[in-house]
C-alpha cells in the first residue's frame, strides 16, 4: 500500500513540473523575420550586422564582438541571450 508521505510527494512533483511548463509557455518568445530587410527595434551595441536569410547576422573581419539588443519597456526587466 501507497504511504500518505509518499502521495504528497508525488503531488507535489507532479504540481511542480506542470508549473514549470506552463510558466515557460506564458512567457512567450520574441520572432523576427525581418521580412522589411530593416532590424526595427534592435540596438546595436557593437559589430557590424547584415539582414540575410531572415537573420540578422553578425559581419565583422576582424573578429571583433558585437551584441544587438531587441525589448520593450512593458516587457519589464527580463535577459534574453
Amino acid at each position: 500500500m501507497i504511504s500518505q508521505r509518499s502521495i504528497r510527494v508525488l503531488h507535489f512533483l507532479v504540481v511542480a513540473v506542470l508549473s514549470m511548463t506552463t510558466l515557460t509557455v506564458w512567457s512567450g518568445t520574441f520572432v523576427d523575420d525581418f521580412n522589411n530587410n530593416k532590424p526595427d527595434g534592435w540596438k546595436k551595441v557593437g559589430g557590424t550586422w547584415k539582414i540575410k536569410d531572415g537573420g540578422y547576422h553578425g559581419v565583422e573581419p576582424n573578429s571583433v564582438e558585437g551584441a544587438v539588443l531587441i525589448g520593450d519597456p512593458k516587457w519589464g526587466a527580463r535577459l534574453f541571450h
